[in-house]
């Protein structure tokens, strides 16, 4: 699931569609995307 949120949104940030293209949603999209690594490393740290 995380997995699967990493790609959409580093997809929507690499090439944003025009209504996502402002900073301020970008910017949020990018800290989550951010978060959503970090829960992905600590899920699959002891795996």
């Amino acid at each position: 699931m995380v997995a699967e949120i990493i790609t959409e949104v580093t997809a929507i940030t690499t090439e944003p569609p025009p209504q996502l293209a402002s900073v301020q949603i970008l910017e949020l999209l990018n800290q989550i995307l951010y978060f959503a690594r970090l829960q992905l490393a600590f899920f699959t740290q002891g795996q």
